[in-house]
């Protein structure tokens, strides 16, 4: 049983070092863990941008926005698979099913490309609401509950 302990207090160890590790590495990339009344971008980078809307110290909602073109069959598909993630992330750490807000902006994904107006389509689980616009330009995802 000791030895049992010591093997599960150097893996608690690995896993700390690693978590710090990612976390270094990725700090462009996670969301603040404190955020004061505004509208701000919380993460920016090359694939998405994570803007929040924080009064009174609640979240009021959440704007993920992407650059059309990562959309498009010529993309990166590592670009493609990182927004997919992000994408997935927050949904399901709002509580929504993932998986099923994922297949359903496929679908509008696609018939957005096929339109030659902005449209605006709307996502709903379990209680999340995912307003999706598709410009030329940029696609909007505005996340409220």
């Amino acid at each position: 049983m000791e030895e049992k302990n010591k093997e599960l207090k150097q893996d608690a160890k690995e896993v700390q070092a690693a978590t710090a590790k990612l976390k270094s590495e990725n700090k462009d990339n996670l969301l603040p863990k404190k955020l004061k009344n505004a509208i701000k971008n919380a993460v920016s980078n090359k694939n998405y941008i994570i803007r929040v809307n924080v009064a009174n110290g609640r979240l009021i909602g959440i704007s993920l926005i992407v650059p059309a073109k990562l959309l498009s069959s010529g993309s990166n598909k590592k670009s493609a698979q990182t927004f997919a993630t992000t994408f997935a992330l927050l949904a399901n750490s709002l509580g929504a099913n993932s998986k099923n807000v994922l297949e359903k902006f496929t679908k509008f994904a696609k018939e957005a490309k096929t339109s030659q107006t902005t449209s605006l389509k709307t996502i709903s689980s379990k209680g999340i609401k995912f307003d999706t616009g598709f410009s030329t330009k940029k696609i909007y995802i505005f996340i409220t509950r």
